[in-house]
């Protein structure tokens, strides 16, 4: 799963999985590894569910709660407020 997200962000393409129970689509910028050695996500909700209730917007992810990961057929543009070398991260593996 790791290489498919390193393929999408490259490419810029949409992805839709399962996490915390809901379907998400998501634009990602970005995977990296937290202080906890978690691998994480940084990307933009577009679409689906939240247990914030707020289905759009900036969100992290850890890898491992991720599940039914698509590549979607469907390019996206770098949002103009994203800000590499994400903070929440102690290691890029990969961004845009």
């Amino acid at each position: 799963m790791r290489s498919e997200i390193i393929d999408a962000i490259g490419d810029k393409k949409i992805i839709t999985f399962t996490y915390s129970g809901k379907h998400r689509k998501v634009e990602p910028h970005c995977l990296g590894e937290n202080a906890s050695g978690n691998i994480i996500l940084r990307g933009y909700q577009i679409d689906g569910g939240s247990i914030s209730r707020e289905p759009e917007g900036w969100k992290l992810f850890k890898v491992e709660g991720i599940s039914s990961l698509e590549i979607l057929d469907a390019d996206f543009d770098v949002r103009k407020d994203y800000k590499r070398n994400d903070s929440a991260m102690s290691k890029i593996i990969s961004q845009i």
